[in-house]
């Protein structure tokens, strides 16, 4: 199998004419003097204007982590996002939550590259036999020509603890569609893939 089919295969076990797939990199750390580890409950903050994105990020958390390791709390069902919050409105919430820490994710740079796919020609031609007369007829389709847009986003994310008020873990995400993805691909993309790290970085349990 090559890479292309490779590829195609990781975003959906069907064959369909169209697969929207988006796909995620991360690099993370731990702070290696912190003493905290292994959170049970925390908020995961996706902080972008998008209402829909922002919700639909934040719930990917929950899904990804359901059964697996630490509840998490989506902000906007903890916060109205409709309304601002002070300092101690907000820790007192919090409190009042459980809340051991909070995930903060913003995105940092977001674009689409373009690819050029090349026009070809291809002709499919058919013949019949009938007694000593051969008819034939050929059809030619013209393919490509034109360009396809694929998004990408970049995205940084900080774990803050606020009992002791220090970030114990950061991480930078780099997401990537192909040309029928969205920006609802990536930022799911990218929310699986941060769930799934913070597992294998041990903070969470």
């Amino acid at each position: 199998m090559n890479r292309t089919l490779a590829h195609l295969a990781r975003c959906s076990m069907i064959s369909l004419p169209f697969i929207s797939c988006a796909s995620t990199n991360i690099r993370s750390q731990v702070d290696p003097q912190t003493t905290a580890r292994g959170y049970k409950r925390i908020m995961v903050f996706v902080n972008v204007r998008d209402l829909g994105l922002r919700q639909d990020a934040e719930q990917e958390f929950e899904r990804r982590l359901a059964g697996k390791a630490a509840t998490i709390v989506t902000s906007h069902k903890l916060f109205f996002p409709g309304r601002t919050y002070t300092k101690t409105e907000g820790d007192r919430i919090l409190a009042q939550a459980g809340i051991e820490a909070v995930l903060l994710i913003r995105p940092t740079d977001a674009g689409t590259s373009s690819t050029y796919i090349p026009r070809t020609t291809t002709t499919e031609a058919t013949a019949t036999a009938s007694g000593n007369t051969v008819r034939g007829t050929a059809t030619t389709r013209e393919h490509g020509g034109y360009e396809i847009e694929k998004p990408w986003a970049q995205y940084e994310a900080v774990l803050h603890d606020p009992a002791s008020d220090q970030v114990v873990w950061i991480a930078r995400m780099s997401s990537a569609g192909n040309a029928f993805a969205g920006w609802d691909h990536l930022i799911r993309s990218m929310a699986r893939k941060t769930a799934d790290q913070l597992v294998k970085d041990r903070v969470l349990r």
